[in-house]
Formats: C-alpha cells, sequence, structure tokens
C-alpha cells in the first residue's frame, strides 16, 4: 500500500488525494486482513524535512508491517514533482542528502529487526523474497501489464501503451478504452530484446536479487558468465558492490545495495542508452 507521507502538507504536494487519517484506516484494514503488508513510503518530497520523515517512517513502524519499502523521491520529466523542483529546488532534498537518510535508514530498519532485501526494501519475512514478482521475473515468468501505461514483460518483447503527463491523460485514457480487443492493439511502444540484450537483463535482475549464480548463468546460456561479463563484474569485486562468497553466487554488500542504481548503468549497451535519450528527447 502506497502510504508516502503521514504529513498531511507532504501528501499535498506529492498529489495524493487522501488524507493521514484514510491512509491510517488503510493500514487498520490491511493488517487485520492479511498475513503479509507492504507499506511505501518517499523521502525527499517537496517541503519534506528529516524529522518529518523520521516521523512518518515512525507511525508507520507502529503498524509493524512485515515489509516496507523506503522510496527516495525520483524527478521524472513531464511530472508535476519536475516542474516544482525546477522552481524551489531549495524545498527538495539533494541527492547527497537523500543517500544521508538513506544511510539513517538502513541503521534504523535494522534495528528493528528488518532484514534489508534491496535499495528500497525491508522486511522481516524469513527466508525466499517479500516481493515474489521480482523473483518470478528473474526465473522467467512473463509479467503481463493491464491498464494505461501498463508495461509488459514476455521473454524477449518488453512492451507497453502511452503515458503521459496529467494535461494529456484523459486522451490516452480515452483511447485505450475505446482499443478493439485484438492483438495488434496490445502495444505501442516496446522492443524486441536481443540475446546479448536478455543476457544483460538477467545479470542485472540476479544482482539485484543477490542471486547471480556463475553455474546457472552457463545452463541458461550456455557460455561462462566470466566470459560474458569478466571486466564489469571484476571492477563490482574492487569496489566491494558485490562478493562471492560460496564462490558461485554474487550477492550485494552494504554498500552494493547503497548504489545498485547507478551500478546498474554499467550493464547498458550504447544502444539502450541511446533508445532511452531518444525516448526522453521526444
Amino acid at each position: 500500500m502506497g502510504i508516502q507521507s503521514m504529513v498531511p502538507g507532504e501528501l499535498a504536494h506529492s498529489g495524493r488525494p487522501y488524507s493521514v487519517e484514510t491512509a491510517e484506516a488503510g493500514i487498520k484494514a490491511l493488517m487485520e486482513r492479511f498475513s503479509h503488508v507492504n507499506l511505501d513510503l518517499i523521502y525527499g518530497l517537496r517541503g519534506q524535512t528529516r524529522d518529518s520523515w523520521i516521523f512518518s517512517l515512525g507511525r508507520a513502524l507502529d503498524y509493524e508491517p512485515q515489509t516496507l519499502s523506503l522510496y527516495p523521491v525520483v524527478v521524472r520529466r513531464m511530472t508535476n514533482i519536475m516542474t516544482s523542483k525546477a522552481h524551489n529546488p531549495e524545498l527538495f532534498f539533494s541527492e547527497a542528502e537523500k543517500y544521508e537518510v538513506y544511510d539513517q535508514n538502513v541503521a534504523l530498519m535494522a534495528s528493528k529487526g528488518y532484514r534489508q532485501e534491496s535499495f528500497t526494501r525491508f522486511t522481516k519475512i524469513a527466508g525466499g523474497r517479500a516481493y515474489r514478482q521480482e523473483a518470478s521475473d528473474f526465473e522467467g515468468t512473463p509479467l503481463l501489464g493491464l491498464g494505461v501505461g501498463a508495461r509488459s514483460y514476455f521473454g524477449r518483447y518488453h512492451y507497453g501503451t502511452d503515458n503521459i503527463d496529467w494535461s494529456a491523460a484523459s486522451p490516452i485514457i480515452n483511447a485505450f478504452s475505446a482499443r478493439p480487443f485484438d492483438p495488434d492493439a496490445i502495444a505501442s511502444h516496446g522492443i524486441e530484446l536481443t540475446p546479448e540484450d536478455l543476457a544483460r537483463r538477467y545479470v542485472l535482475l540476479g544482482l539485484t536479487l543477490s542471486a547471480l549464480s556463475r553455474k546457472d548463468y552457463a545452463s541458461v546460456f550456455g557460455r561462462e558468465l566470466a566470459a560474458d561479463f569478466s571486466e564489469e563484474l571484476k571492477a563490482l569485486e574492487c569496489l566491494q558492490l558485490v562478493d562471492l562468497a560460496d564462490g558461485d553466487t554474487y550477492q550485494l554488500t552494504h554498500a552494493g545495495f547503497k548504489y545498485s542504481s547507478i551500478m546498474a548503468r554499467i550493464f547498458y549497451t550504447g544502444t539502450m542508452v541511446a533508445l532511452e535519450e531518444q525516448y526522453q528527447a521526444a
């Protein structure tokens, strides 16, 4: 459940059309009905301070959810947050401040008995993965996205429909609703991944899950992991972002969790970077 903040002003600035009281009523209803509840919070929202963030996190922890996902605010093009930050940058955490808050989050969550599972996710679930979809994706289970702007991952085909800023949302929703129910209407955006792309995606997902096995990679792709990504993996080991504790499986270190988003970029091909830049410039 996406809560984002327990402070009314921060909720309003983030475009969440509900009150803190409504959010807390929702949390209580979920906790009464489900054995595994994940609450999402965002740090770095407009007007948020270190103190107000700790207040929100503390309120969420009071409910003792099994999993908490703590996201730094992401400033994406064509969003209200991007416009707001462009006009009032002083009302947002700097990148350095967000990393400082991250370090505080890691320490606090560990003190509360939570196990870190990714850059954002902390869980008390023993064994296995708190977020099963990630593990299923890594294992090759197709992901079907439903609705406007939803993305689907089906083997080498990655596709979706358009999504854009609020001013254009209604026409896009109307166009989606008017589409015929046939295969030609499934996607308006997408890409067919090459064998190299699939291998790189496998490595990224494996590192994210701390489950990148050299033996499994060879079984899936018919090649040695070191033959394809020796330079990248050696660099990550030298920077102490990953370790190979059991001699087969790469796992993220504490530093690896912290810098996982940056680390991922070294596995992007020039083609993917160019396509991303082309899409963002359109």
